[in-house]
């Protein structure tokens, strides 16, 4: 019901490494959330192309996810498995406890 920044928070991809990569905390309108919305980051180990593309990038091998609040404390993580091409992998709907693979990407929109 409100928006969310996440600004100072922290995303990884091994759960027992909490600090990996800082979200920046230098411009809000990137690292807000808005109320029902949804924000894209890119863990794909090029931050050199913005300030929402993560230090890190996630193996289509399978690996953690997580983020993480300012003190480490864990958030919300999952541990998936190989990836497919050509396809995304999320939450079967929006903070649904199952997880599930999609032919049909949607971000930046609700997973149906």
């Amino acid at each position: 019901a409100t928006a969310v920044n996440i600004a100072g928070m922290y995303l990884s991809d091994d759960k027992t490494n909490p600090f990996k990569h800082k979200i920046p905390s230098d411009n809000a309108v990137l690292t807000t959330i808005p109320a029902g919305g949804y924000l894209i980051v890119w863990a794909d180990n090029t931050q050199g192309q913005g300030p929402l593309h993560l230090e890190l990038a996630l193996a289509n091998a399978g690996e953690d996810v997580a983020i993480f609040y300012v003190d480490g404390r864990t958030i919300d993580a999952y541990t998936f498995g190989v990836q497919s091409e050509n396809s995304s992998f999320g939450r079967t709907t929006d903070g649904a406890s199952t997880w599930k693979a999609f032919t049909t990407p949607t971000p930046g929109k609700t997973n149906q």
